[in-house]
């Protein structure tokens, strides 16, 4: 049991390295808190800094999606793995390093998804793809992708996580109201397209 704990812990903790927040102020001298939309995210590093420490940061926060999963599959149960993947993207959501205020967690729930089920995380992707194709908004793209994820774990057996599938209801809810600011922007027309 201890193992498990420590595990979990690890997880939030990994998740919480709060990368945007580093590369930015190491790279540029900017505090990504206080430019754009003021979130920890490779959105807002994309949009304020340039492609570079963008693409980066939506790198190193996807790898931080994978490791916690990838340790839990060598260590613990797979039962255990939609306990870790909210644990990692809780993390990257309330890092302590930033006073609990982190990124949407999108980045790093699609890395913990790929290591996880990379056949699920390719059938979320294209929706998020195919998203973002035809509205060039990441958050929407972001909601939507989550959404879908939500309703194949529902519909798809996973006899492997049948104790703990309730983890993946509480990812997607938890990244949907992260998103709560974006929601009100998109229903009042106002939200930015990437480009």
């Amino acid at each position: 049991m201890g193992k498990n704990i420590i595990i979990i812990l690890l997880s939030y903790i990994i998740g919480s390295i709060p990368t945007a927040y580093l590369l930015t102020k190491i790279f540029k001298g900017v505090d990504i808190r206080t430019v754009g939309s003021k979130n920890p995210g490779a959105t807002n590093v994309l949009r304020t800094t340039g492609i570079t420490l963008g693409i980066l940061t939506l790198i190193i926060d996807f790898i931080k999606g994978v490791v916690p999963i990838l340790i839990a599959k060598k260590f613990l149960p797979y039962n255990f793995l939609p306990v870790i993947m909210f644990s990692v993207v809780l993390g990257h959501t309330t890092t302590p390093f930033l006073s609990f205020k982190g990124g949407k967690g999108v980045a790093t729930f699609f890395g913990s998804l790929c290591a996880m089920s990379p056949y699920m995380f390719v059938y979320v992707s294209v929706v998020f793809i195919i998203v973002f194709l035809l509205t060039h908004i990441v958050s929407i793209s972001s909601i939507c992708s989550t959404l879908i994820f939500l309703v194949l774990s529902l519909i798809k057996n996973f006899p492997e996580y049948k104790n703990t599938k309730i983890f993946f209801l509480l990812t997607t809810l938890w990244i949907v109201y992260r998103h709560k600011s974006n929601i009100k922007r998109i229903v009042l027309k106002e939200e930015k397209k990437l480009f």
